[in-house]
């Protein structure tokens, strides 16, 4: 088969798939976490080459052969940690830098809206006894479960920002609240005020269906509020009431705002 004959059938492929592509690159995370989604990726490459994942605003170059992943040449970030990890070769023996890799990784997905890939050639990194680590053992040694379902943009959201909420309630399609931390007085919040207020909200602002995030002032004593909501979601979250203008940026970035 010629390089273009190959190159249609591929395009074929992706086209019956219902592959959605961003900016031309493929986008890997509609249906998988992000992390599972780049395990799955490397996965499936067989031959040697270098995949381009777009992380969010950051770019990791990976080069992965037979279905393993050799190392890391190239992270776009300025998240701490990626000296620790680019230009080493990977090795089930070597723990602390695949752990670092991971812990990078789960840093880099927790608030990308997306994970986008390309393929670019093999960029030179160890010898080809090298082989690197397989998906198994990263899926294991990361806590990645490959066939996890996505997570929701609030699950996301409230992951990515743990250290810094002190309860939040969440709300699935009406059904009983999850709560973290002490959540009595969102508790409160949300029987006597999330209605009316989203009610004047909607009456003021006309109707929104997209994600939103609205940061509510002296709706608690000692405390910084927030309503989250999107696809069929609410959440309130409290922080500490000075620190509440980081939610916003994170919440941009993972719903692509």
């Amino acid at each position: 088969m010629s390089d273009q004959s190959a190159i249609a059938t591929k395009l074929a492929v992706l086209a019956a798939q219902g592959e959605p592509f961003k900016n031309g690159h493929r986008v890997i995370s509609h249906d998988l976490p992000a992390l599972a989604a780049i395990l799955r990726e490397i996965d499936d490459t067989v031959l040697e080459r270098t995949l381009v994942f777009g992380i969010g605003a950051a770019t990791v170059h990976a080069v992965v052969a037979g279905r393993r992943l050799r190392g890391i040449v190239e992270i776009s970030t300025d998240l701490s940690g990626v000296d620790a990890v680019v230009g080493q070769v990977l090795s089930r023996e070597d723990t602390e830098t695949l752990a670092a890799l991971g812990a990078l990784l789960k840093r880099l997905c927790a608030t990308a809206p997306n994970v986008t890939v390309h393929s670019a050639p093999a960029r030179m990194l160890g010898s080809s006894a090298e082989a690197g680590v397989s998906t198994t053992v990263m899926a294991s040694t990361w806590d990645v479960d490959p066939d996890a379902k996505t997570q929701s943009p609030i699950a996301r959201f409230l992951a990515a920002n743990a250290p810094l909420i002190t309860a939040s309630l969440h709300v699935v399609d009406g059904q009983a609240p999850q709560t973290m931390g002490d959540a009595t007085a969102l508790q409160t919040v949300w029987e006597t005020q999330v209605t009316s207020f989203r009610r004047r909200h909607k009456t003021l602002l006309g109707k929104q269906d997209g994600p939103i995030l609205i940061c509510l002032e002296n709706a608690l004593p000692d405390q910084g509020l927030a309503l989250a909501v999107a696809d069929g979601e609410q959440c309130l979250i409290s922080c500490p009431l000075d620190r509440i203008v980081e939610l916003v940026p994170s919440w941009n970035a993972i719903i692509g705002a």
